[in-house]
């Protein structure tokens, strides 16, 4: 934490103190769980889930099975296809009559391969990414030889991108890639980046876990690295890794926490990376608790679908794939600051000022407030943006300006090495941004 952060067009979340100078009286970082709603009888139901929002549209992708014989294996088994829905506002969905696939569902998108078991699409945001392969997937099962890459232009018609796999089980562990294996281009690493699911020895038992692998071109994988996120005797069975859609530099996972000496039970957790980082849970319990329905107690009963997506301009949305609920909550509200009743101080690490007008997503009680100061590279309140200056703020708002005698304007140029510190009393801070 020596060198200043370089703050410039982006979104933080204060999710821990990865940004903290000094925390003193009464702060708490704090977990926030997300809303479920009723549940959604057009909203699909089936493993592997993958949600994408492009162009105005909510596309969903899902496994679907039709019956096999019992002596057939599980894992891609001829009767497994991958299938599609759609919906304009991520609340209602509808299944499109496309038959691609003779034999199969009218909605099915891809069928006849391994690839059925875990494809997994994402929306290719490279820059001169060719609008033919616009949408990537990857797919597969060890025993299916590896994980195999298609690509398509508009998320329907999909083509394989070789015969051969893009990336070969690792053969030092079995059962890889037996899990939804998710893939996305990071912007902050100018890679593509694959999470993937492995058999993993922690602490004397084999666990199942998470690998990272990058790619230059989505076709040649570099070796796999370990990441330690799981605890003692703790299964992993998802990782759903992605870049968040407000802070591309942060992703965000909602890994399935899978007990197999409790009657294989299932949770959901919440993780972290800052890009290329590690993997880290500053909340390492469930995030998503499986309730009071008794279905949600069973094995393979609480996954949620990969991405986390807008879907109102104060709402963001996660759909579950089992019980057709979608669960709501507010933008960056993973994680806040938390302000309780006496109050506390806040100060950040050292920041570079990029230029911008400074924000935040912060919410008080009526009796709470936040008030700002903005200090210099030694440590010292800036004249114009002091604590006796600041308008006491109280209120709940995704985009605090703050205000020092009336003025918004930063006493602060490109370049310039600042901190701020906050005062916040019944309140929770979720991010800051300078836009």
């Amino acid at each position: 934490m020596d060198q200043p952060y370089l703050l410039k067009q982006c979104r933080e979340l204060l999710i821990d103190d990865f940004h903290t100078e000094t925390r003193i009286g009464d702060l708490r970082f704090r977990l926030h769980s997300p809303q479920a709603l009723p549940e959604e009888p057009t909203q699909p139901r089936g493993h592997y889930q993958t949600v994408i929002f492009a162009d105005g549209l909510y596309r969903l992708y899902y496994r679907g099975q039709l019956p096999v014989p019992e002596a057939t294996p599980q894992d891609g088994n001829p009767g497994e296809y991958t299938a599609y829905a759609e919906s304009a506002d991520g609340r209602t969905w509808r299944s499109p009559e496309l038959g691609l696939f003779p034999g199969r569902p009218a909605n099915a998108v891809w069928a006849g391969s391994m690839a059925t078991h875990n494809f997994a699409p994402f929306l290719d945001e490279r820059p001169g990414c060719p609008p033919e392969e616009r949408f990537k997937a990857l797919g597969g099962v060890q025993h299916g030889g590896g994980l195999y890459a298609f690509t398509s232009p508009d998320g329907i018609h999909w083509r394989s991108c070789a015969e051969t796999p893009a990336m070969l089980p690792p053969k030092d562990k079995p059962w890889s890639f037996d899990s939804q294996n998710v893939a996305f281009w990071s912007a902050a690493e100018q890679c593509y980046v694959l999470y993937y699911r492995v058999f993993q020895p922690v602490q004397g038992k084999n666990l199942r876990a998470i690998c990272k692998t990058t790619s230059d071109d989505f076709r040649h994988w570099q070796p796999g690295e370990f990441m330690a996120l799981n605890r003692d005797g703790e299964h992993l069975y998802v990782s759903q890794m992605a870049p968040y859609c407000r802070a591309p530099q942060l992703y965000i996972g909602t890994p399935t926490r899978f007990f197999e000496d409790r009657g294989c039970a299932t949770d959901i957790s919440l993780c972290f990376s800052r890009a290329g980082g590690p993997l880290f849970r500053p909340f390492p319990g469930a995030w998503i608790t499986p309730g009071p329905d008794p279905a949600r107690w069973g094995n393979r009963s609480n996954y949620l679908a990969r991405n986390i997506v807008p879907t109102g301009p104060t709402e963001l949305s996660l759909y579950h794939a089992q019980s057709g609920r979608r669960y709501v909550m507010r933008p960056d509200g993973f994680v806040s600051l938390q302000g309780g009743l006496v109050g506390g101080e806040w100060t950040s690490r050292a920041l570079t000022y990029g230029g911008g007008t400074l924000s935040f997503n912060v919410a008080t009680s009526a009796g709470g407030g936040m008030a700002v100061e903005l200090l210099d590279s030694d440590g010292r309140a800036l004249p114009g943006a002091t604590f006796a200056e600041h308008d006491l703020f109280y209120g709940d708002t995704l985009r605090y300006v703050p205000t020092w005698r009336g003025r918004e304007e930063l006493p602060l140029r490109p370049g310039d090495v600042f901190r701020m510190r906050c005062r916040l009393q019944e309140a929770d801070l979720f991010s800051f941004a300078v836009e």
